[in-house]
């Protein structure tokens, strides 16, 4: 779990790119966290600060630091690292239906890797979740037909360098290449 001190914490290592920010004074009306905060329950607090930063306390409640839009992007952009060997599946399905024990057992039948899994409340039907895959697969389409062996919804798939698409377009152009004798 990525925590406020931890984001604080990649400033202060020189890891991000942007220098350690201590409270400014324009930022003093600006609402504060701990530093042991998630950086979840963070980003609510930013999108309602008027200063368009966080300060960060620690546990005496004295300022660490402050948080800006620019700090949890990059602190996101670290939980969702984007591998160029990977594909995305997205599913949905009723809340209670939800394993993700289950959905990995789903993924690794098809001799794939579940890198990353993200559920959330579908915000049309809060009675089902909207949950995204990232598997270590370039063509998903194997893990697509083992999540719907197992009864999983797919709501869609992102990244496959090969899809079910370009592989029938590639087998109808090997037959037209035989057909045509080339």
């Amino acid at each position: 779990m990525l925590t406020a001190n931890d984001i604080i914490s990649l400033h202060a290592s020189g890891e991000a790119a942007a220098p350690l920010r201590l409270p400014s004074p324009h930022a003093a009306d600006a609402p504060s966290v701990a530093a042991g905060t998630p950086a979840s329950e963070i980003l609510p607090v930013l999108l309602e600060s008027p200063a368009g930063v966080v300060t960060v306390r620690d546990d005496e409640g004295l300022p660490v630091g402050e948080l800006d839009f620019k700090d949890m992007l990059e602190a996101f952009q670290l939980m969702f690292a984007s591998s160029r060997d990977c594909s995305w599946v997205e599913l949905r399905m009723p809340v209670a239906d939800y394993s993700a024990s289950a959905i990995a057992r789903a993924v690794e039948d098809a001799d794939a890797s579940l890198l990353d899994i993200l559920a959330q409340e579908d915000r049309r039907d809060p009675a089902h979740l909207l949950v995204s895959l990232r598997v270590d697969h370039l063509d998903p389409s194997g893990v697509v037909r083992s999540l719907e062996r197992y009864g999983y919804t797919v709501r869609s798939t992102y990244g496959a360098r090969y899809s079910a698409d370009s592989e029938l377009v590639s087998e109808r152009i090997s037959n037209l290449k035989l057909y045509l004798n080339i």
